[in-house]
């Protein structure tokens, strides 16, 4: 807050973040979204169920691990996954430090099942590959950072969004419930997290088609996809103007 006492400009991601700055700073706020990289914008629309080597006709939940804490959403996946792979494919990026430890689990937990193929876990994803996966998926099971947020939201996906406890990051609840509260997404704060909570958000969101609809539009709606271009462009009209 110090500092944006000397912004000539100061960038927000949600509309109740101008809750943050006093009225006397409110001025030179603006509402520009969270970048997101230029490749990822469109999710592949044709081949990605070929490319991940998915079957065409069963829904898809793609998990977002990411690094920073997913442990704990690592490990609750992990234990659903039985009862998930019998109605779902599960494309699960689980953070490449993770990765063998989430692999070992799944052999033994799925050592008998007959769909275990129907999960795809990874410990990273190239930039094809994630466009591949969210091209698939029909919801998405991420952290709440402000960048997976905004590239789910430019995805257009309807999403269930586990923030990080608040007591080691604060601002991913606030992202969470700020997005949430745009229709676009459902929390599950991860003290209440379970396989069962988990599985039974996931299952209400697959019996309520019209949910999922209202869900994608508006995530749609609340992606700032311009959001680049516009701190771009306000950063070298600064620079212009201080030129010389």
């Amino acid at each position: 807050m110090l500092a944006a006492s000397f912004a000539k400009k100061i960038a927000i991601s949600y509309d109740e973040a101008y809750e943050h700055f006093p009225q006397k700073l409110r001025g030179k706020v603006a509402l520009t979204g969270n970048p997101v990289r230029k490749d990822l914008v469109n999710p592949a629309k044709e081949g990605s169920h070929e490319f991940m080597d998915l079957e065409q006709n069963v829904p898809v939940i793609f998990v977002l691990g990411g690094s920073l804490g997913a442990e704990k959403l690592n490990d609750v996946v992990l234990s659903a996954l039985p009862e998930l792979v019998a109605r779902y494919q599960v494309i699960h990026q689980a953070g490449q430090a993770n990765i063998k430890p989430v692999t070992d689990t799944a052999r033994v937990a799925l050592e008998k099942n007959e769909r275990r193929y129907r999960y795809k876990p990874f410990g990273f994803l190239s930039t094809l590959a994630m466009k591949m996966a969210a091209g698939a998926a029909d919801v998405v099971v991420s952290r709440a950072g402000s960048g997976s947020i905004a590239e789910i939201a430019s995805w257009g996906k309807p999403s269930i969004l586990v923030p990080i406890p608040e007591e080691v990051s604060r601002d991913q609840r606030e992202n969470a419930f700020a997005y949430a509260r745009s229709g676009a997404a459902t929390v599950i704060e991860q003290n209440n997290l379970t396989p069962h909570v988990l599985i039974a958000e996931i299952d209400r969101l697959f019996t309520n088609p019209k949910a999922r609809t209202d869900m994608a539009a508006a995530a749609a709606k609340f992606a700032k996809r311009d959001a680049a271009t516009v701190l771009a462009t306000a950063l070298l009209d600064t620079a212009l103007e201080h030129e010389g």
